[in-house]
């Protein structure tokens, strides 16, 4: 029997419903797979039969699943939140807007590296590495980061397995079960997913147009007594907003004043020509940055640089030993001569020039809503009343659009806010991106189909 972990900081019905969809969203549950019978999942739970009946019905409700009279809850096999995976497997003409996926990279010189790569004696990667990485991969690493603002020294970093690898070895350095973790009402999932996945609690703190609010964290800080942080400063995901100099002077004396700790996950950076200085700069001591190249190079190269306060390099490096011994030798020497050749800027170039059309788009197309743009692969659309960010994130995937509900993102007890969040990074051309805007602007044109929704 299919048993949820239920997120403690939430309303038990609204965790069993977001259970309900994070499942699904993995492939975890099935479209046509029953859910288990209410009374029987209430016991499993610890929970009142009502608490059960209500998350099945918020669940129905979104687009989830359906009730047949006699025969329980199943998942609806019409269902439009498969995983992206499954919907390129599925043979569906689904054009997806739901995830920020760099598109291929078309470089005859990426192709040149990989041949160059294969020419070389290679024994040499395929064998056990350093962990954390060795010196040529850490000069690289030290190269990357500073194209994200952030002036490091190779003895400083270490090597992992992208950024949710990083993010995980950071809470599992920093923390032990039980402990909170403070995170912006809306977040990275797979960030709190990590923290969950280690028996920790997580703590939302509200945000505004700019990102993370001082005055929230800093109490929060105060009532939680939390010394962990996680935040996204730059181009947050999925609002788009970057908190300005002040703000970041702000975050940092508070970090310090409260001799916490601060998780900046800067993933995206890299698409800004002249980032902004990062928070960790200014708090060196206590902060650990997070830069990794799958997001703005190709999300296969699994590879994240972490700069972390120098005591606390050996405590990461075996969190790593314990999760992965190591990162994959042939993937970190890619990495690196993508980096240090200066091919990079060519990939990066073409990011930018990429996103900055389908920014245009987008704007041009949904001019009529509130869309939130920036220098980054998505926009953030807040939806006119009475929709609700699950509804339409339903009801557009049976017009063969995907995009992400903001419950996906949202921590706390808090209403969900009515938005989605539109990948515009994730149609495989311009013509396909205008295609589903235009849905999106039917559908938003045409109004929810009743008050229900």
């Amino acid at each position: 029997m299919w048993i949820p972990k239920l997120a403690p900081e939430k309303a038990a019905y609204q965790a069993l419903a977001d259970s309900i969809a994070e499942a699904i969203s993995s492939g975890e549950l099935a479209p046509g797979d029953r859910l288990p019978p209410q009374r029987e999942l209430a016991d499993a739970l610890g929970v009142n039969l009502g608490t059960v009946s209500r998350g099945y019905q918020l669940a129905c409700q979104r687009g989830l699943t359906q009730g047949e009279v006699g025969r329980g809850t199943y998942v609806r096999s019409d269902h439009g939140g498969m995983s992206a995976f499954e919907h390129q497997q599925s043979g569906r003409m689904l054009i997806d807007l739901s995830m920020n996926t760099p598109s291929p990279v078309h470089d005859p010189n990426l192709s040149q590296l990989l041949r160059e790569l294969a020419r070389d004696d290679c024994q040499h990667l395929l064998r056990y590495q350093v962990p954390g990485g060795n010196a040529a991969q850490l000069e690289a690493g030290a190269e990357w980061l500073s194209r994200l603002g952030l002036a490091a020294q190779p003895a400083e970093l270490f090597v992992c397995g992208g950024a949710q690898h990083a993010i995980f070895l950071c809470f599992l350095a920093l923390t032990q079960r039980g402990q909170t973790v403070l995170c912006e009402e809306l977040t990275y999932p797979g960030a709190a997913a990590a923290a969950r996945s280690l028996g920790l609690q997580v703590h939302a703190v509200s945000l505004d147009d700019q990102g993370l609010e001082p005055e929230a964290l800093d109490r929060a800080l105060r009532s939680t007594r939390a010394k962990l942080i996680y935040a996204l400063p730059t181009l947050h995901n999925p609002t788009t907003g970057s908190l300005s100099k002040h703000r970041r002077a702000e975050i940092a004396e508070i970090v310090e004043r409260h001799q916490a700790w601060l998780i900046e996950d800067d993933i995206l950076g890299g698409l800004l020509r002249k980032p902004p200085t990062p928070v960790a700069s200014l708090i060196p001591e206590r902060s650990f940055f997070v830069g990794s190249v799958s997001k703005l190079l190709a999300g296969g190269l699994r590879v994240a640089y972490v700069r972390s306060p120098p005591a606390w390099r050996q405590r990461l490096v075996s969190s790593l030993q314990a999760s992965s011994w190591m990162t994959s030798p042939i993937t970190c020497e890619l990495s690196r001569r993508l980096i240090l050749s200066g091919e990079v800027e060519n990939i990066l170039d073409s990011r930018r020039a990429e996103i900055s059309e389908r920014n245009r788009i987008a704007r041009e197309l949904l001019a009529d809503f509130e869309l939130r743009t920036a220098d980054t692969y998505h926009g953030w659309l807040e939806l006119p009343t009475p929709w609700s960010a699950d509804a339409f994130t339903a009801e557009l995937a049976q017009r063969g659009v995907l995009v992400r509900s903001a419950t996906a993102f949202h921590l706390g007890r808090g209403a969900v806010p009515a938005a989605v969040r539109v990948s515009l990074s994730g149609a495989r051309s311009d013509a396909e991106l205008r295609v589903g805007l235009d849905r999106i602007r039917e559908l938003l044109a045409a109004g929810a189909p009743s008050p229900a929704l």
